[in-house]
């Protein structure tokens, strides 16, 4: 779970992050039968390095306030496009027409996350990721991240 939650908070959110932003927000983890497996919140600073490098730091809690795990990436973007190093993997991502978007996470552990970004408005996205385990289905994760002042 912690490695795909990287993939979409840091993939994702610094994209669309402007110099120095915070998005934060609930997330639900979901087993092959859409049962409710686990809930979590996201919280990503992010720091603007240079016009196409950001500094992306990721923490991840469980219900009860507890670090379940925390992460430091660098993303490149190149317009609509977006490469990421980060202690569990790589991604590349692109936004395409009508706010939609989408992240390919290959982690360390050879597990693969595909993420369908939405973005509903400046302030506010959704996110919905498969993790992949040789080609198959895993778990299903669902977040929506709000941008609140730093």
């Amino acid at each position: 779970m912690k490695k795909a939650i990287i993939a979409t908070a840091v993939a994702l959110v610094a994209n669309i992050a402007s110099a120095a932003e915070v998005w934060e927000g609930p997330g639900k983890l979901y087993n092959l039968n859409r049962e409710l497996f686990a809930e979590y919140t996201v919280n990503v600073q992010i720091e603007k390095v240079s016009t196409s490098e950001k500094k992306v730091d990721v923490t991840v809690r469980d219900q009860g306030g507890t670090v379940i795990h925390s992460d430091a990436c660098t993303m490149k973007n190149n317009g609509q496009s977006w490469t990421k190093d980060c202690d569990g993997g790589s991604s590349r991502g692109y936004m395409l027409d009508y706010g939609l978007g989408i992240d390919y996470y290959e982690a360390n552990d050879g597990k693969a996350y595909a993420t369908d970004i939405i973005i509903d408005s400046d302030t506010q996205m959704r996110l919905f990721r498969t993790e992949l385990e040789n080609g198959q289905a895993q778990k299903f994760f669902a977040e929506i991240l709000t941008k609140r002042s730093k």
